[in-house]
């Protein structure tokens, strides 16, 4: 079976039954579906011990749960099952949740009002080596990294000044 028909095997991580009954609902409604939720956690801990036991192709990750945070699971799920892509939903965008959990080891992140096709294309990108985040997302990180890259010419320029001393 090729990346593009292979069965991606899900495991979905929220604290509120509604939701991952939600996530579940879009990802079998898939018309050539192309998913199997092989477990749902509801808090960070349940979540890593369900990606240590039934070993998923992408893990859905909300950030707000409870024993284990998502980023915390994020961590230890990387860290425990490394072939396993993470994507976390949430309603954070804000800096530090995108960059603590792309830093955690997730290789997309979306925010809850995303469209059921694109959380679709989101777990298919994830699980082909690509990356996913929502435009929201994505225009938090830029600036991330557009502060971080001002910061860096700051601090080179001055030790170059302090070198020609």
């Amino acid at each position: 079976m090729s990346a593009s028909t292979a069965v991606i095997r899900v495991l979905i991580a929220d604290d509120h039954a509604i939701v991952r009954e939600g996530i579940r609902q879009v990802l079998m409604s898939d018309e050539h579906t192309g998913f199997e939720v092989v477990g749902e956690a509801s808090n960070g801990r349940q979540a890593v011990e369900l990606a240590r036991a039934h070993r998923p192709d992408v893990v859905i990750l909300d950030l707000s749960m409870p024993e284990l945070s998502g980023l915390e699971a994020a961590a230890a799920i990387r860290e425990e099952v490394p072939q396993a892509s993470i994507l976390v939903l949430s309603i954070h965008d804000h800096e530090e949740y995108v960059v603590q959990s792309v830093r955690a080891g997730a290789q997309g992140y979306l925010r809850k009002d995303s469209t059921p096709a694109e959380l679709r294309s989101a777990v298919r990108a994830i699980y082909e080596g690509r990356s996913a985040f929502s435009a929201p997302v994505v225009r938090t990180l830029s600036s991330v990294l557009r502060g971080e890259q001002a910061e860096l010419e700051q601090r080179v320029q001055r030790r170059t000044l302090e070198l020609a001393e």
